[in-house]
């Protein structure tokens, strides 16, 4: 797999930075696979990348879903998910 082929992960993705994060990867030219459980994400922040040829959503739970996670080649995964109190954001991301 080379440096093009490889998509990147970006969780949170429809949250505030996570949507920005994925904004300024796809203008640089990668491939973005966004997760979000929507807890604190909106539709709002995604709407537009949603027509980018190169961005993908997945509405999931990585702490419920994680098989779906774990069996994707391994790319890199910007974690910007978090919930309010960073004692529970480990545990939901």
């Amino acid at each position: 797999m080379t440096d093009s082929d490889r998509r990147i992960y970006v969780t949170g993705a429809a949250g505030l930075i996570g949507s920005n994060v994925v904004q300024a990867l796809l203008t640089d030219g990668h491939a973005v696979i966004g997760i979000d459980n929507f807890w604190r994400g909106t539709q709002a922040n995604i709407r537009q990348l949603s027509a980018h040829s190169k961005f993908v959503f997945r509405h999931a739970d990585l702490a419920a879903d994680q098989r779906w996670f774990i069996s994707r080649t391994l790319s890199p995964v910007l974690a910007t998910c978090s919930r309010t109190s960073g004692r529970y954001s480990r545990r939901t991301c």
